[in-house]
């Protein structure tokens, strides 16, 4: 409508006759006979008139004549009307912006003109003009922010972010006439209407497309009786290559992360050189059931050759773990203990000696490295507070061999725990993908976020090649680790070395064919000096050749270098292919790595020494480096 006068006539009263008004129509309040040429032109003026005094306008009622053209209709305030719940107000009271408003006016027709022939002022509730810009009537969405909207949205701007730009443009928040909301709205609108043809058939054609650029392109979909899409996989070339080199400890969780047709997003995670989330592969699952597990897991292991995964962390998934079972028989399965450890709160809070209990199980779990210990332990937990039958801890108990640390440390898990791998990797997809993300769109998020998370790690790479991290020690090992490492592993391995500064062998004692020497470290605790001591045996057999060590100590609470014997120095290549696993302080994982040095020993019959340094949090590093010095005390009879 043009807001100048002459298109607004006043009539006098008594006649249809109307002249113009000499008052602005930003200062006009309706009144009776007011004229206007058109219906949309008197909409328009109270809609007006509503955003300046603080309400909005809506249509109460609308005639149509014979013709099928409207000739009647009443406007009232959005809050005019009564509230009908379909909820019992007993059960739940909700908000609601009704409130019996009695203000409107009607219009009628005549003679190709429009008349206000009613008019109601007074509204039952007060009015508020400074937020008359947050009234929905009052909100609309202008040709220039909806062109921001859409390119943003195709470029993977986050919603948010897109309207914060717009906000910055107009001022503040107190010039925008919309909200936030608004905008949601306004994009799934515009994805809807992209995908009126088939999501499916879109999403194949690009499957089909990927294919033809890069045979290693891997997809598989599966479909219902009604040829609806169920659950799909794939997998690039980027992911498939990085599975050979990092596939032997994956992360595999399903909870965080949905796109608009409530599928589950099931990205198969690792850990590369760097320490970094990788991607290798990803599913979406409308059902989260057995038989849709084993139909994922079947499609990873035969884009990945038939190379199923060493390890596997979840979550405690009963449908999950029948899958695994079903399909990676061999892999070692692990539960992500941060999720069992949550749930103590839940399960224990109404206890009256709940803070007890829940620091019991944590001392059971995270300080107890011995498995006995900790059966003998938990007996003791149970009894002790009274759990012996509660259901959870004897589920739990049962699947011990899941969860607890102790009974994993010996397996290699590339430093997981949890899944926090798969957490992190769903926040970070968060902003690219969202609830309302069709299959297609989710599909070329997916790929610009690969290509952000690849370009990341071409980044570091050139970091590492590029620049040097200074040894923090004049110890040769330290300087082979430095020279094979990557920054981000190398730095691991320093915080060993700084670890063992102060430690230093206290007694040697030789009986026979035993060796016993005690290990001191001295710390600060409080501000004060204590000392922590533990012992270690060698037994020597000096026919064959071989040594073995065990640590007496393997409840020890503080971090030592458990074995560290130098002597005098040589250098020897090992194989290319030959690589140690680094034991924990368990006389099972003494002996295989020890038993490993001696294959070196035994190659060279001048050796007189090879050592070994190994710490306890090292068990999540395994060694592919060829370790030019090793250093072994060896004593004669």
């Amino acid at each position: 409508m043009d807001t100048g006068p002459e298109n607004v006539h006043v009539a006098e009263e008594g006649n249809d006759e109307f002249n113009t008004a000499d008052d602005s129509c930003l200062d006009l309040v309706p009144s009776l006979d007011m004229c206007f040429d058109t219906m949309e032109e008197a909409k328009t003026f109270y809609s007006d008139y509503g955003k300046r005094s603080g309400f909005g306008v809506r249509t109460r009622t609308s005639k149509k004549d014979k013709n099928n053209e409207v000739y009647y209709l009443r406007l009232v305030c959005s809050r005019e009307g009564k509230y009908v719940s379909s909820i019992r107000p007993e059960v739940k009271t909700l908000p609601t912006q009704y409130n019996q408003c009695p203000a409107g006016i009607t219009i009628s027709r005549k003679d190709e003109k429009w008349f206000v022939r009613k008019v109601a002022l007074q509204h039952s509730h007060d009015l508020c003009p400074q937020t008359s810009n947050l009234i929905r009537g009052n909100r609309k969405l202008k040709m220039h922010a909806k062109h921001t909207l859409e390119v943003n949205d195709i470029a993977g701007v986050r919603i948010n972010k897109s309207y914060l730009t717009i906000v910055g443009e107009a001022g503040g928040y107190e010039n925008m006439q919309f909200m936030e909301r608004d905008v949601r709205n306004f994009i799934d609108q515009q994805r809807r209407s992209l995908c009126k043809e088939s999501d499916g058939q879109a999403l194949l054609r690009h499957f089909s497309k990927m294919r033809d650029l890069n045979n290693d392109f891997f997809y598989d979909i599966e479909m219902d009786e009604c040829n609806r899409i169920t659950s799909v996989f794939w997998a690039d070339a980027r992911s498939r290559a990085a599975c050979q080199e990092f596939g032997d400890v994956v992360s595999f969780d399903t909870t965080y992360l949905t796109n608009k047709y409530d599928m589950s997003f099931a990205p198969f995670v690792g850990v590369n050189h760097h320490g970094q989330s990788i991607l290798l592969g990803c599913g979406l699952l409308s059902f989260e059931d057995t038989s849709s597990f084993v139909w994922l897991f079947e499609c990873w292991l035969r884009c990945m050759e038939n190379n199923a995964p060493d390890s596997i962390v979840t979550d405690q998934c009963k449908a999950m773990a029948n899958a695994i079972q079903e399909v990676f028989p061999k892999t070692k399965h692990k539960w992500c203990l941060w999720h069992i450890m949550k749930k103590i709160p839940e399960k224990f809070q109404g206890y009256k000696n709940y803070v007890g209990i829940k620091s019991d199980i944590k001392v059971f779990v995270y300080d107890y490295s011995s498995t006995v210990n900790f059966e003998i332990g938990w007996e003791k937990l149970l009894s002790k507070h009274g759990l012996e039958n509660n259901e959870w801890l004897c589920n739990l108990y049962e699947d011990r061999e899941k969860w607890v640390p102790c009974y994993l440390k010996n397996h290699f898990w590339a430093g997981m725990s949890t899944t926090q791998r798969s957490e992190g990797m769903n926040a970070f997809f968060d902003g690219f993908i969202n609830s309302s993300t069709t299959l297609h769109e989710f599909v070329i998020q997916y790929d610009n976020a690969l290509k952000f998370k690849a370009q990341k790690e071409i980044e570091v790479d050139f970091s590492s090649l590029n620049t040097t991290v200074a040894c923090g020690s004049q110890s040769p090992i330290e300087r082979q680790f430095q020279d094979e490492y990557t920054h981000a592993k190398f730095e691991e391995v320093q915080m060993e070395f700084r670890s063992r500064m102060n430690c230093f062998i206290k007694d040697t004692v030789m009986d026979g064919n035993y060796i016993k020497y005690t290990i001191k470290e001295e710390c600060m605790s409080d501000g004060k000096c204590s000392t922590n001591i533990t012992m270690l045996n060698l037994t020597l057999l000096h026919t064959i050749q071989v040594s073995r060590a065990y640590c007496l100590s393997l409840e020890a609470s503080f971090v030592v270098i458990p074995y560290w014997f130098s002597v005098s120095k040589m250098y020897i290549k090992s194989p290319p292919n030959m690589f140690l696993d680094v034991g924990a302080k368990t006389s099972e994982g003494s002996t295989q790595l020890l038993e490993q040095l001696t294959v070196l020993y035994s190659r060279n019959p001048r050796c007189k020494d090879i050592s070994r340094c190994v710490s306890d949090s090292m068990i999540y590093l395994r060694l592919h480096v060829n370790l030019n010095v090793l250093q072994l005390t060896w004593k004669k009879n």
